[in-house]
């Protein structure tokens, strides 16, 4: 405001020679205020190498310890939404000169201008989700500026269309590949929340170093690490590998004793990368199909528990008496959708949640403490915005048994995309042939007649086949399907 109203005046030149020695003083002074180091994007040989023994850990298993979120962006794939919220907590940290709000993700049902309206501290960063695809406002007290990597994106334009806002759009870079799209939110988030310029079509057309930077700041767990904490991942990683080649020769060492005792020849290994185990191998697909069948058939007994009127018929009834109508599918879909929702009202004023949505606080703490709880089931159900899984979108949440250990989740998540991404891999033909059913059953459109599914648990005892199972997931309520003489008649 000063320097505005400094703008409306003549000055002598003695005048403005004054104000430079002011502004000399003032930056001496408060020299930190006025740093504006710029992010080094050039190219660093020892973190590419580093990087590409990551991306390659899928090869040789443990011999580097990183998650598979870290190994994908190592690959380069999509930012994973647990990638992105763990180097926004790295930004946070480093207490930038803007301060970075909670990611906001899209959906259809979902007031973007509201929820803007709700964030009173000013200026702000917000992270903006859109399916797999990520920009960032900038929010300021009289301007909403929109950053987005995608060339001719409409989402800034969709959002902004509120005219209560003022609203423009911020430089676009040439979006060679959609799988940056996080990475470039990420670049310029920072920059414009220290007061920098935005991302230049330079720095851009480097996105692949920021890339390579990205994961080693990750696993360092800080910005801009030095030679020394580099050297230190180096030190782990060679002491891990020492630790496995330790073990594996000494297994080695086992079988070729015993084998030679049989009057065998050893086993040679020629290289490290030969004496690693082979993965376990994978789980019997009709277990999956069982597990399936489980979850889909309580829930098709939920939906038939709360839709039931005088003219059901018998059968049904008792199908719905017969056993308690718990259905894990919906506690599950319920939970994702619940994560969601809470985070959008995490920035609401406690009286607006009281007054409008009749939410007192203890009740909101109490939503709050159970909320990580559906994070799992929340990131799962989300893999159907990710490209070629959206067939997917009602049957994610049936294919799983429990909900796995926390320090497993991701990886389950991680290896849940591999398989549906993976032709023959069976899952995928699994959740297919339960879709409309589950589709059926989201929307409450059950036929009335009573389903086979309906019987599963009294036919459990047959040995499973596919055309059995597909009749199991038929909406037809009398599939033509030979069965198999129940074991022991």
């Amino acid at each position: 405001a000063l320097l505005q109203e400094l703008s409306f005046y003549p000055y002598s030149s003695e005048n403005i020679g004054e104000f430079k020695v002011a502004l000399a003083c003032i930056r001496a002074r408060f020299a930190s205020s006025f740093s504006r180091k710029s992010l080094q994007l050039l190219e660093d040989k020892n973190w590419d190498e580093y990087r590409d023994r990551v991306s390659e850990q899928e090869h040789y298993r443990d011999a580097v310890e990183v998650s598979p979120p870290l190994r994908h962006l190592a690959q380069g794939l999509h930012l994973e939404t647990c990638i992105v919220e763990e180097y926004l907590t790295l930004l946070r940290e480093s207490h930038p000169k803007y301060p970075i709000v909670q990611v906001c993700r899209l959906s259809s049902d979902f007031d973007i201008m509201r929820h803007i309206q709700s964030i009173e501290r000013r200026p702000a960063m917000l992270p903006v989700q859109d399916g797999n695809h990520w920009l960032f406002a900038a929010l300021y007290s009289d301007i909403v500026h929109w950053y987005d990597s995608r060339p001719g994106s409409v989402t800034p334009a969709r959002l902004a269309a509120n005219r209560r806002l003022h609203d423009s759009t911020g430089p676009l870079q040439k979006e060679d590949r959609p799988e940056d799209s996080g990475l470039f939110m990420l670049l310029g988030l920072r920059l414009v929340a220290n007061r920098h310029a935005h991302v230049s079509q330079k720095e851009a057309d480097m996105i692949s170093n920021f890339r390579t930077r990205v994961l080693v700041e990750l696993l360092s767990k800080k910005l801009d690490p030095g030679a020394g904490e580099f050297d230190q991942l180096l030190r782990q990683e060679d002491e891990l590998l020492e630790r496995l080649r330790d073990k594996y020769e000494e297994q080695s060492q086992f079988f070729d004793d015993a084998t030679a005792g049989m009057g065998l020849q050893p086993r040679q290994f020629t290289t490290y990368r030969q004496a690693l185990p082979t993965p376990p191998p994978s789980q019997d697909p009709l277990e999956g199909c069982k597990i399936i069948l489980k979850t889909v058939c309580d829930a098709v007994r939920l939906v038939r528990s709360v839709c039931v009127g005088k003219s059901t018929e018998l059968a049904v009834l008792w199908s719905c008496i017969d056993r308690t109508a718990a259905s894990e599918y919906h506690r599950r879909y319920n939970g994702a959708l619940f994560y969601d929702k809470l985070e959008q009202y995490k920035a609401v004023d406690g009286l607006v949640l009281e007054t409008e949505h009749g939410i007192d606080q203890p009740t909101f703490k109490k939503m709050k403490k159970a909320q990580p709880k559906y994070k799992f089931w929340r990131d799962l159900y989300h893999l159907h915005e990710e490209e070629g899984l959206a067939k997917y979108k009602d049957t994610l949440l049936c294919f799983l048994e429990e909900c796995p250990n926390e320090d497993e989740q991701d990886e389950t998540i991680s290896e849940a995309r591999r398989r549906l991404s993976n032709p023959a891999d069976p899952l995928g033909y699994q959740l297919e042939k339960a879709t409309k059913l589950c589709r059926a059953i989201m929307e409450c459109n059950l036929p009335k007649e009573r389903l086979m599914i309906e019987e599963y648990p009294y036919r459990a005892q047959y040995p499973l086949t596919d055309e059995l199972y597909g009749a199991f997931l038929s909406l037809d309520p009398r599939p033509k399907v030979s069965l198999p003489r129940t074991p022991g008649r």
